[in-house]
Order: structure tokens, then C-alpha cells, then sequence
């Protein structure tokens, strides 16, 4: 199983959030794919870079990253981006411009789920519907497969 983590999810991770580190340990212990849009490898190390600390953080930043196969935001990605911003735009519902493209290259990678928690913005893709799920609930989603 191919499981695609926005941003907000590897965030909880570095914060050491219980239900997160779990979740990760199940995926991995589960035999799954573990994917990330090289959109959150950028959002991660700008985060990293602002930290007083930034070449320790940058470093481990590097290292979490690593653990991940990353999509790039590539034609394919930025294709179904623009056509989810587009949904977005004529429903008059526009979200932040990376979210939007974290689903695309979800959707260009094929991932069988996309876990976030930030549920209301990726739950408005129809072609996502039944697919997005909190760290909390990956564990029921990948035992149910």
C-alpha cells in the first residue's frame, strides 16, 4: 500500500506527537510505502532553516525526509494540481496553493491514502474521496485493506 503524508503530519512528527509516531510505526511495520511531495520536503527545511539552531535542525530534517520516497512536483503533478485549484476556484472554496498541490502529486504517485490533519481542505478532491485520514485513524485504514 502507497501512503502519501502532507506537511502537517511529518510537523507532528518532529514535535514527537504520540498518535503520529505511532501511525508511523504501524505504516512501517505494515509493509507500506511511505511518500511525501518534494512540495512538504520544501516546507519542512524552510521551517528547519528558520530555527535558530538551523544546521542541527536542517540535519535532522534531512534525515526524516530520507525516509520517504518523494513525487515531484513534476508535469503530471502540476497538471492534476491545476485541475484541483481549478475545482477549488469555481466552487469558491480556494485553499492554500500548497495543499493543493501536495494532493496533485498524491494523486500523480497513485497513493492509496493521504494522511493529514488537515482532513476539511484535502477531503474537497473528489478524486480523493475515501482516501484522507488522520495519523490517528492510518492504523484502521491500513488493517482494513
Amino acid at each position: 500500500m502507497k501512503v502519501f503524508f502532507d506537511t502537517s503530519v511529518l510537523v507532528d512528527l518532529d514535535r514527537q506527537k504520540e498518535t503520529t509516531v505511532s501511525a508511523l510505526e504501524d505504516a512501517t511495520r505494515m509493509d507500506t510505502e511511505l511518500w511525501i511531495s518534494t512540495v512538504t520536503v520544501s516546507e519542512i527545511l524552510v521551517g528547519a532553516l528558520l530555527r535558530k539552531d538551523h544546521d542541527k535542525a536542517t540535519l535532522r530534517a534531512r534525515e526524516v525526509l530520507g525516509r520517504f520516497v518523494w513525487q515531484d512536483l513534476d508535469g503530471d503533478a502540476a497538471e492534476r494540481t491545476a485541475r484541483l485549484m481549478a475545482h477549488l476556484y469555481a466552487a469558491g472554496t480556494p485553499i492554500e496553493y500548497q495543499d493543493v498541490a501536495i494532493a496533485g502529486c498524491a494523486l500523480a504517485a497513485h497513493a492509496d491514502v493521504l494522511v493529514t490533519e488537515n482532513k476539511e481542505h484535502f477531503e474537497r478532491f473528489p478524486p480523493l474521496a475515501g482516501k484522507v485520514v488522520a495519523a490517528s485513524g492510518l492504523a484502521k485504514k491500513l488493517k482494513g485493506r
